[in-house]
């Protein structure tokens, strides 16, 4: 709600600077994880099987770079979690504190973490979907509809 409070209600504050200081919270942190977080049960559910080796049950992905998301994606939200505790901590957040955070460098390390987040999260929806035939069904879709189009409409 903090991003769409100036859009719905009237405020003194404009909808950047509200932008500006939901990113300044460290909200942005939870966001990252937000989008990630489901990338390892997109990646394991259907592309990974559990093999069981002299013994020893492990984790066979055969999503590409499925071992990379996954590990991405774990270490984005360890550090998500991280630096948005660290941000809310009352002993580092207070004024008069011992230990200063330095704001602007977590404020463009937030941004930077988003970004790559939402990367993360194309390139695996991309892959998944190419793995699944989701455009060549889409294509063929679009034929019959665009021969349905032509027949309703007598080609003209």
């Amino acid at each position: 709600m903090p991003l769409l409070g100036p859009i719905i209600f009237r405020t003194e504050v404009s909808f950047i600077e509200n932008v500006l200081s939901t990113i300044r919270g460290g909200e942005l942190f939870v966001y990252c994880a937000a989008l990630v977080g489901p990338l390892i049960y997109i990646i394991t559910k259907r592309y990974g099987e559990v093999e069981n080796k002299n013994g020893r049950f492990t984790l066979a992905i055969a999503f590409p770079h499925g071992v990379a998301f996954v590990l991405f994606s774990a270490l984005i939200c360890v550090f998500a979690g991280f630096a948005f505790s660290l941000m809310k901590n009352p002993i580092f957040s207070a004024k008069d504190a011992g230990i200063q955070l330095n704001l602007t460098g977590i404020f463009w390390a937030s941004i930077g973490v988003y970004i790559f987040s939402l990367y993360c999260f194309f390139s695996a929806s991309a892959y998944r979907n190419a793995m699944t035939g989701f455009v060549q069904n889409t294509h063929v879709e679009e034929d019959i509809f665009s021969v349905e189009w032509e027949n309703r409409s007598d080609g003209k």
